[in-house]
């Protein structure tokens, strides 16, 4: 009678050995794999994230396509400031999560507006009078060059930012592409795409975006209200940015 209950006892042990075996192998801990396709992207800071998404898929062993998972989960620009890189998340339906990244070609929006500004001296240069054509001297009006001249010095003391002004020699500087921005309830927001650049005498511009401190108020974007969010970055060397503000309305 005991060894009839042993061997009882030995049978399932081994039947429950056996079955939380197949359990382990059964169960799915692969990640989602991220594929690109060959085509050329352009961000600029500020665009919409849904363009960084193009052309991108994603497939899981066992889900299949799960593409509609998709979500870009930062981009930071290069040391050569003409391309950034992408950082790509994609989850399964057992919440394994595969990470990719992409290099596509950055546009800073200072770079768009000094390209333009080249292009408006070049057609200048196009028209200037020819040879021979001579051109009388105009009279000279001493009240409207004074006045000129007041409203240029308004306008560099108007440009001027006194807080980066006031930092200490070797300070990193940063800029947003904007001082506000009104979002819908419920809408995700990615606070660091809104840095345009930053600038330091010794750091990369990489390793200052890593650096990136936002603080102000702590952003609720399922509550409607005004948030404002203060930006800074600390250097290598321990100097402090100037501060950028960023007001965003959740709407």
């Amino acid at each position: 009678m005991k060894k009839s209950i042993l061997v009882l006892m030995v049978v399932a042990c081994v039947a429950l050995g056996a079955v939380t075996v197949v359990i382990g192998f059964s169960e799915d801990k692969k990640s989602p794999e991220i594929q690109f396709q060959n085509n050329e992207i352009i961000f600029t800071p500020g665009d919409d994230y849904s363009g960084l998404l193009e052309g991108v898929t994603a497939t899981d062993n066992r889900d299949g396509d799960v593409t509609q998972s998709l979500v870009v989960e930062s981009v930071y620009p290069n040391d050569d400031g003409e391309t950034a890189t992408v950082v790509y998340v994609a989850r399964d339906k057992e919440n394994n999560i595969g990470k990719a990244n992409k290099i596509v070609k950055y546009q800073n929006n200072s770079t768009a507006a000094s390209s333009t500004e080249e292009e408006e001296t070049d057609d200048t240069t196009e028209l200037s009078p020819t040879e021979g054509v001579v051109t009388p001297s105009p009279s000279p009006v001493p009240e409207t060059t004074d006045q000129t001249s007041s409203l240029e010095n308004t306008e560099d003391n108007e440009e001027a930012d006194p807080e980066e002004e006031d930092l200490p020699e070797g300070s990193p500087r940063i800029k947003l592409t904007t001082d506000s921005v009104t979002i819908k309830k419920g809408e995700s927001v990615n606070r660091i795409s809104y840095v345009e650049s930053i600038t330091d005498d010794v750091d990369s511009r990489e390793s200052l975006y890593r650096q990136i401190q936002i603080g102000g108020d702590d952003l609720d974007v399922n509550t409607r209200g005004t948030y404002e969010l203060i930006y800074y970055v600390v250097d290598s060397s321990g100097n402090r940015s100037n501060e950028a503000k960023l007001t965003i309305t959740v709407e």
